[in-house]
């Protein structure tokens, strides 16, 4: 009893504290009852006697009680350990009656709760079990909080609760307050096991098996689930981490620097030497209570659900507080929270935003099928926020009291059930299953909008359908006390805040699984499917399968057993084949059900929306649903569908009709703007392409509107008056007389498409032309754009509608599909056929015209430039077949402005670039550029009157606020791609024979054990091909610089651009030599008709030159060559001929013809200094340098002087090629001169001599000279009539006057002499060589 010294605490501390490190085991051994501890009054006391003081807060208030408290240098860690009791604990559990309650186990709940993801949807769905809880209850209003608040640690029931002190969901059960007992079991695995299937009730009423775990899901969010009702509150931890009693549970007891011991808080990653077991506990709650935990209660207390005022206002009654509600707090497992044994996610503030979206919803669909609950509200109180926000309300807003009445109608029914007398096994049932329907609306509001919206459900139900009726009174099932009453609910209207949501989208409503409440398993029909199914304790999902339980039953064997007697009255042990009851629960719901319903929605539709399409939101769509429940769609629906008084099928002018009463449009085939056409000749169904799909599936037949029953329809021509001049309609029937051959890709003569063709449409009067008549399928037809027909407008009684042309172009790509319908491209051979009604007729045969770009005169039939340009892109100038089509019309565009003759395009020069008038060029381009943009303006503006007229009609018919994509509504059902992946389960093969079978009532609900069975098994024939037409062609914008490379590699192998050539044909422009208009071309085309080499270069104008000469002559002169050679002067000749001969200084390789045309040609200059050809004389010589120009041109004679040719150096080579020979003086007088000498004049004969004798040395030598000088009377004598007249004779007819002999005879006769020069010495010696006599012969 005495106070210790300093050095007996010391010791005391340190003796305590090594006491607390001993093993467990060893420690186990001691007597506790005699190990004492200082007291902070250093006295020792027994330790199981004393308190540790782990609440100082509470401390001070209690200071002057019996409490013992142990010395602070202890420890509180050390004092529990060796025995001493918990300050929080002593006053939990003696002040307020703290007991211990069940606990589920942590092993128990993993094995439950691992089965499932924790995805948003499956969160979503521990909120629904609560909700069931409540329903369960008599709930009429549940409240929901996302806390994302995080709260104090200090003043807590326990220590390690401060990890539940973090966000949390609150799920508030108004004015009801739970038992504790019913808390426990609601936690409880096996009692969830024990009950599941039982039909006591649950969230889908009486006879209904359960929807949820109880309060076992909410684990898989928690390892600490609170809960405070009436007087209670309930603490549960199956992990053993939140009532910790024993030292030995953490990671590590170290020592500190001071040497108290420290525990190190439990993370999530900590390892534990020894788990504590799974603990509840159930502490009495007062207002005091609440006010020495102030921490542990703020979560519940802070909440605007009436707990706080609760406390208060309870304090001065005799039996304390009352909560009269229900508060399920769960507080979210996080990432530094204690480890979990029962689930390894944790959760954020993230996972609560998914949360609330999810909650968005999944609540108000949840209030559909509750008789209970009318209303739910979600809201958030953020972490740091001093109120909370309210995020959703929903509420039922229609009458509850039409709901209640009726379920209760069906609930409170029991005709169905058998009578099992003998009397009354005597007489056949006379139960007649009983359908009832109501509507119902709910009414949702999210925080940020202004107004509600409201949701408005069809709700049918059926009691006692035939199949499912019997299950229900098997013996089997009777305990379970099922009720065979199945319920569909349609999601008819909903009245959005904003008018510009009211339209419903095309799309099918989405349809799921309840149970009472949504288990969220999608079906993929368009209606809301409540059932008493079961559901797999572990998955959640819905027993379809032999199999699926297999695992449940292998881990709980027997628990699916039930007794039965047999025929002999022994018990025998079977097993329930629970999924046998759902599939006939599906079956009954889908076949009983979805007819009536139908007819029941197309009864109302108008109530709610202005658009009757979409009733087929609701048609049951066998693309959309989800594989494992295709099976459950069985003829017998889609038969009914289709009865007599089902009026549910649409046309678009009488309303709704049964099916016998209309044809459909095949759903493969639209009919778009056909359908005008059809809508007045017949009652035609405005439905969906997959509900007449549905339909042939089963083989459910009905009328159908296809190409081939619309082709036999237009057979006679008896439309053809209604329908011209309104192309747009022809052309919407033709796309759809065509919709069956779109697939087709030979049409060749034998193919079955060709058969069809030649049987079917052949002579149909469906083709729009361009003149607003209708064509006849067989008859020549031409498929031109809009530029192409511009160019024949005398013939548009024969061309397409442009429109239909760019329709059919994806049949004219096909094999033999225009000769099958006499199609014809436009092209060359059209134009040809047609060209003489746009041109003059006086032009026929021409080889050239008069044009001018078609601007000069009045006469419109000459055509434009712009004419002649497309003209040219549609005929390739390069092509000689093709040109020949047009050989009779002058269409090819000169430099000079005339058009030439087509038969002569090979005379038409093309031989440089510099031939491109890109001024010309560019307005040609503009021009045909704007031509096609008004075509564009004028096709848009049609577009847009046939919009309009589109919207109006649709308008008169359907109203104003009508969504008019018709392709919406023709492709509803239709599954996206989202959707498909969606589906990932593939077992409707597995499921259909067990449905057929549970149908015809083959499988029973019971197995004959409980091991598995065996499943029971079971071109054109003409020369010149048109091309094909563009509607869009792309026009060039400017000159090319380069050209494409297929040209370019075949192109010429010298510069068209050069020099040399640009200076060529800048001659052959000024003697206006027939030139090419390039700019009507494109380069490409163009750069095909450029000669291959510069040879040819030569030869084409060679070639152009001499057709100018010989063969076309001159306007202004019948008889004068249209070439202007006067145009040149000398040296332009011999740039010319030089040009034609050589390149780049290097002879060209002409050929013998080359040079026979070229001397055809006037580019020679002759002696005199004119330009002659040479073809046409015998001979043609040049001068050598020894003849002396100027005396030759002295005496030789004009006539003579032709012949000579100017001897030009450069020209020399080609003299030779020519035949040209080089003459001396000498070849000169000896053939030409002497021989012409007796008709010169004096003059020139003077000369003549004076050059013989001058250089008579020289000519002498020249073959032949001698001679011709002989016979040639050049020498002069005098007459012997002394008159002295000077005559020319020939040499040997005088004497030699040296002779003395004959000079002295003929002394006074001197005319026998030579006379003046020639009487010189030098004279006579060569009249001597040239026969002068020097004797005397007579």
């Amino acid at each position: 009893g005495n106070p210790c010294d300093p050095r007996q605490l010391d010791l005391a501390v340190f003796v305590s504290r090594y006491l607390s490190r001993i093993p467990q085991e060893d420690l186990d051994t001691l007597d506790k009852s005699k190990i004492f501890l200082p007291s902070k009054d250093n006295i020792m006391y027994r330790a199981r006697d004393m308190t540790f003081d782990d609440a100082p807060w509470l401390s001070a208030i209690v200071k002057r009680t019996r409490h013992v408290f142990v010395h602070p240098d202890i420890g509180n860690e050390v004092a529990r350990v060796l025995g001493s009791k918990s300050l929080r604990d002593v006053l939990s559990a003696h002040q307020n009656g703290m007991v211990k309650v069940p606990c589920p186990k942590h092993d128990a709940l993993r094995q439950l709760l691992s089965k499932r993801t924790l995805h948003q949807r499956e969160i979503s769905k521990v909120i629904l079990e609560l909700i069931e809880v409540a329903e369960m209850r008599n709930v009429k209003q549940v409240s929901i909080t996302l806390d994302y608040r995080s709260f104090g640690t200090m003043s807590l029931l326990h220590p390690c609760l401060a990890a539940a002190q973090g966000p949390s969901l609150v799920v508030c059960f108004h004015d009801v307050a739970m038992e504790v007992d019913e808390i426990v079991q609601l936690t409880s695995p096996v009692n969830y096991y024990s009950s599941s299937i039982s039909g006591s009730g649950s969230c889908g009423g009486k006879g209904y098996p359960r929807f949820g775990r109880g309060l076992c899901g909410s684990f898989s969010l928690t390892d600490c689930l609170q809960v405070l009702s009436g007087r209670s509150l309930l603490i549960f931890d199956p992990n053993g981490e939140y009532f910790i009693e024993d030292q030995n549970q953490l990671v590590e007891v170290k020592e500190s620097s001071d040497g108290n011991v420290e525990t190190n808080q439990s993370p999530r990653n900590a390892r534990r030497k020894k788990r504590e077991k799974s603990s509840a506990r159930n502490y009495g709650i007062s207002h005091s209570f609440c006010e020495q935990f102030p921490d542990q209660f703020e979560p519940f207390l802070s909440l605007p659900y009436g707990a706080n005022e609760s406390m208060v206002n309870g304090r001065g009654t005799n039996g304390g507080p009352y909560y009269r509600g229900t508060l399920v707090r769960i507080p979210l497992r996080c990432e530094d929270g204690p480890p979990s044994m029962i689930c390894d996610k944790t959760f954020t503030v993230q996972d609560l935003d998914e949360l609330a979206v999810g909650l968005k919803e999944v609540l108000p669909q949840s209030l559909l099928f509750t008789y209970h609950l009318q209303g739910f509200s979600v809201d958030k109180w953020q972490s740091d926020g001093m109120e909370y926000e309210n995020y959703l309300n929903c509420r039922v807003s229609s009458s509850p009291l039409s709901r209640r009445a009726h379920l209760e109608e069906m609930w409170e029914n029991k005709s169905w059930k058998k009578d099992k007398s003998k009397l009354g096994k005597l007489f056949k049932s006379s139960w007649n299953p009983q359908r009832t329907s109501h509507t119902m609306q709910i009414c949702s509001r999210l925080s940020d909008q202004e107004s509600d919206i409201i949701d408005t459900y069809m709700i049918t139900s059926i009691l006692g359908p035939p199949r499912l009726r019997e299950m229900a009174c098997t013996e089997s099932l009777t305990p379970l006390k099922l009720i065979p009453l199945v319920t569909l609910a349609a999601h008819v209207h909903r009245n959005q805040p904003t008018p510009e949501l009211n339209t419903m989208e095309y799309k099918p409503a989405e349809g799921c699984i309840f149970v009472g409440l949504p288990t969220g398993v999608k079906t993929g029909l368009p209606f809301h499917i409540n059932a008493p199914l079961f559901l797999h304790e572990w998955t959640g999902d819905v027993l379809l399968k032999k199999e699926d339980d297999d695992g449940f039953k292998t881990a709980f064997p027997g628990i699916r057993n039930i007794t039965v007697l047999d025929k002999h009255g022994t018990e025998k042990m079977r097993s329930l084949a629970l999924y046998v009851w759902n599939l006939q629960a599906l079956t009954s719901s889908t076949s009983q059900l979805i007819p009536p319903m139908m007819k029941e929605i197309q009864d109302s539709i108008h109530l709610y929306c202005q658009d009757h399409r979409l009733l087929y939101r609701f048609w049951p769509f066998f693309g959309r649903v989800s594989p494992p429940y295709q099976a459950f769609l069985d003829r017998s629906i889609y038969a009914q569908l289709a009865s007599p008084e089902m009026n549910i099928y649409l046309t678009e002018k009488s309303g709704f009709k049964s099916i016998s009463e209309g044809c459909f449009a095949a759903p493969e085939y639209q009919l778009k703007e056909a359908a005008d056409f059809f809508l007045k000749r017949m009652a035609l169904f405005t439905t969906p392409k997959l509900v007449i799909e549905d339909l042939k599936r089963f083989g459910i037949d009905g009328r159908q509107l296809t190409p081939s029953v619309a082709r036999g329809l237009l057979k006679g021509g008896r439309h053809v008056r209604g329908l011209t001049g309104q192309p747009r309609e022809v052309l919407a029937l033709l796309e759809y007389c065509l919709a069956d051959l779109v697939d087709k890709d030979n049409f060749e003569r034998t193919s079955p498409a060709a058969v069809l063709c030649r049987a079917e449409l052949v002579g149909l009067y469906i083709l729009p032309l361009a003149d607003g008549s209708i064509g006849r399928i067989g008859d020549q037809i031409i498929a031109a754009s809009a530029e192409q027909q511009s160019m024949l407008p005398a013939i548009k009684n024969k061309f397409l509608w442009p429109r239909a042309v760019t329709f059919l172009e994806q049949f004219f790509t096909k094999t033999g599909f225009m000769e099958a319908c006499s199609f014809e491209y436009f092209g060359p051979k059209i134009l040809s056929q047609y060209v003489s009604t746009v041109l003059p007729s006086e032009w026929e045969g021409k080889d050239f015209v008069e044009w001018n770009g078609g601007t000069s005169g009045d006469n419109r039939s000459i055509p434009s430039s712009l004419w002649i340009y497309q003209f040219w892109r549609e005929v390739p100038i390069w092509d000689h077949d093709v040109i020949q089509l047009f050989r009779r019309w002058p269409l090819v565009p000169t430099k000079s402005g005339e058009l030439a003759s087509c038969g002569n395009v090979r005379f038409i020069l093309y031989i440089c670039t510099d031939a491109i008038n890109d001024s010309l060029r560019t307005s040609l381009i503009d021009d045909l550029d704007q031509l096609h943009a008004n075509n564009e303006k004028e096709d848009k503006c049609d577009l847009v009157r046939l919009a309009t007229e589109r919207r109006l009609r649709n308008n008169s018919i359907t109203g104003p606020n009508i969504d008019s994509s018709l392709q919406e509504f023709w492709d509803m059902g239709t599954v996206d791609k989202e959707e498909a992946e969606e589906e990932n389960i593939s077992i409707t093969e597995e499921i259909a024979p067990t449905i057929s079978a549970t149908i015809s009532g083959e499988v029973e609900v019971i197995a004959s054990s409980d091991t598995t069975e065996a499943d029971d098994g079971d071109g054109t024939g003409e020369e010149f091909l048109d091309v094909p037409l563009s509607t869009s062609e792309t026009h060039d914008t400017a000159r090319e610089d380069v050209i494409d490379s297929e040209v370019a590699n075949s192109g010429p192998n010298y510069d068209p651009s050069g020099s040399s050539l640009r200076s060529l044909y800048q001659i052959l422009k000024s003697i206006e030599c027939p030139l090419l208009e390039a700019s009507f071309f494109t380069i490409e085309e163009t750069a095909k008709i450029l000669p291959g080499d510069r040879l040819g270069v030569t030869r084409a104008i060679v070639s152009t030159l001499s057709q100018c000469t010989n063969y076309w002559v001159s306007d202004a002169s019948q008889n004068d060559s249209r070439l202007q050679w006067s145009a040149l002067n000398s040296s332009q000749f011999d740039e010319l001929l030089m040009h034609l001969s050589c390149h780049q200084g290097n002879r060209l390789s002409l050929m013998v013809s080359d040079l026979t045309a070229m001397k055809d040609l006037p580019l020679f200059e002759t002696f005199n200094g004119m330009h002659i050809s040479i073809s046409d004389r015998d001979q043609n010589f040049t001068l050598n340098n020894s003849v002396d120009i100027e005396s030759l041109r002295s005496y030789l004679p004009h006539s003579l002087q032709r012949k000579l040719l100017l001897d030009k150096p450069q020209f020399k080579d080609l003299y030779e090629d020519l035949n040209i020979r080089v003459l001396d003086e000498a070849s000169i007088l000896k053939q030409f001169v002497l021989k012409e000498f007796s008709s010169m004049a004096i003059s020139q004969k003077e000369i003549v001599i004076k050059n013989i004798l001058d250089k008579w040395s020289v000519l002498r030598e020249s073959d032949g000279f001698v001679d011709v000088l002989k016979e040639t009377s050049f020498v002069k004598r005098k007459e012997n009539t002394g008159n002295g007249e000077v005559v020319f004779v020939k040499a040997s007819q005088l004497l030699d006057p040296r002779n003395e002999l004959l000079n002295l005879i003929f002394d006074k006769d001197r005319s026998c002499f030579p006379a003046e020069e020639f009487t010189t010495e030098a004279s006579l010696n060569m009249l001597e060589e040239i026969g002068l006599q020097k004797l005397l012969t007579r």
